[in-house]
């Protein structure tokens, strides 16, 4: 994570910390709000009453803090770049999920691939091959009709 990365997620793990000790609705409130506004994926209350029942309050805070890059910011240049660090870690979940969080969307843009596509490609072979997922994204798709 980036040094702005990581300062959402330790405001999101104080702000968390807030909703879930305070009793006060109004402070309740306060708390929910500012963690929307520091959240990179909006957040409804009934889920932040849950989240706990699927991942940890850190793993919920490192998902709502990474910065997701957009499309436009994807090159020829660095596409590859991006793609051989996703193949490089996909043996570290951590680090896995977070260049999936952060680059999955754009790449999948860039590509003008469904969402899921590029997991889907990165994850079907054991030994994942940069070229193979780049020419699998580069791949048109075919409708079926």
């Amino acid at each position: 994570m980036n040094k702005i990365e990581n300062q959402r997620k330790q405001a999101l793990l104080q702000l968390l910390d807030v909703y879930e000790k305070t009793e006060l609705r109004v402070e309740k409130k306060r708390a929910f709000e500012q963690i929307n506004k520091v959240s990179s994926i909006p957040v409804d209350q009934s889920f932040l009453e849950e989240y706990w029942s699927s991942m940890s309050a850190d793993e919920f805070c490192t998902i709502h803090s990474v910065i997701p890059k957009r499309a436009e910011n994807i090159t020829d240049e660095n596409v590859r770049g991006i793609i051989e660090l996703m193949v490089q870690n996909a043996d570290d979940i951590d680090k896995s999920e977070y260049y999936m969080l952060k680059y999955e969307e754009a790449i999948e843009s860039y590509f003008k691939k469904n969402s899921g596509s590029l997991r889907e490609i990165l994850w079907e072979d054991e030994e994942p091959n940069v070229a193979k997922i780049i020419k699998e994204l580069s791949r048109p798709e075919v409708i079926s009709l």
